[in-house]
């Protein structure tokens, strides 16, 4: 069993070591043996720990510890954007690793976030690219100051547009998998439901969706937690890609804990989970400079 996020936590690995920019950790691994940063030799892992590639693993739907949710899978969703929406004082640390097959390697990166409001965040976080050797990751911001919302990546500052302006619901469905941290939180800016847009056009393309609830004790700590699995066929890149996603909630709060993927075709295989731990104390104060929106 591996709740993988249950009561806020996530199990420390190190898949590999990088250097921190001034806003979170972004390294990328390309199954070399090492690398060099800074003029000193990084070494790398040549695969993931045994440990991570179960946490990229999606459990069948007839796990053991795995029962039928007497709650829908709308409904989930629904209450986890609306929990999204409503953020308030809460900062969190997430971390986000995939994979891309032996060959072409693997990459992490670990990001933070702060919610004053919820139309007053920064989430840093690292963006999935495709390049000429496969995937990298660069670091990518999103703040709003509570009127102006922008985002900063390598390609500049912009002003992201809702998903449902910017994704039509076939394209969601192969944008999501790759972009859920960015698309999840522009969502915040946007007065978007980044999730019920996802779950919506996966409906609407036929895939298959199951829900399910397990609950437990690991290391002294009790969860409580629901999974919507959604399994179906999309083109990417003109490709039938056969894609797997799975949301864990916790059953309590409505928190989400961990987004997991798997997509798949002839060309390519790509795993990825992200986790998420909220820090919900009361009282949290975040300085002002945080939020500043820097004209372009």
């Amino acid at each position: 069993m591996n709740p993988g996020g249950a009561n806020g936590r996530i199990p420390t690995v190190s898949v590999c070591r990088a250097a921190y920019t001034t806003a979170a950790l972004i390294s990328v691994c390309l199954a070399l043996g090492s690398q060099t940063k800074d003029g000193q030799k990084i070494n790398i892992p040549k695969q993931l720990p045994d440990l991570t590639k179960r946490q990229m693993t999606i459990e069948p739907i007839g796990a053991s510890d795995w029962h039928k949710s007497a709650k829908s899978s709308r409904k989930l969703i629904e209450a986890t954007d609306k929990w999204l929406a409503t953020l308030k004082g809460v900062s969190a640390n997430s971390r986000l690793v995939f994979s891309v097959g032996e060959k072409e390697g693997f990459g992490m990166s670990l990001g933070d976030i702060a919610v004053e409001t919820p139309k007053k965040f920064r989430a840093n976080y690292g963006q999935i690219y495709r390049s000429l050797g496969g995937y990298a990751v660069k670091k990518a911001t999103l703040i709003s100051d509570g009127s102006k919302f922008q985002k900063d990546d390598q390609s500049g500052k912009t002003t992201p547009v809702p998903v449902t302006a910017s994704r039509l619901p076939k394209s969601i469905l192969t944008a999501f998998p790759e972009n859920c941290q960015e698309l999840l939180f522009a969502g915040l800016g946007t007065n978007d439901r980044p999730l019920t847009a996802y779950y919506q056009a996966a409906k609407a393309a036929g895939y298959r969706i199951v829900t399910q609830h397990r609950s437990g004790s690991i290391q002294g700590q009790n969860f409580d937690q629901d999974r919507v699995v959604l399994t179906g066929n999309s083109k990417s890149g003109g490709l039938k890609t056969a894609y797997t996603v799975e949301f864990l909630i916790d059953s309590t709060s409505g928190a989400l804990l961990k987004i997991t993927v798997s997509k798949l075709n002839s060309e390519s295989t790509y795993k990825a989970f992200w986790t998420v731990r909220w820090n919900r104390t009361a009282g949290q104060v975040f300085p002002e400079t945080l939020f500043t929106v820097v004209k372009r």
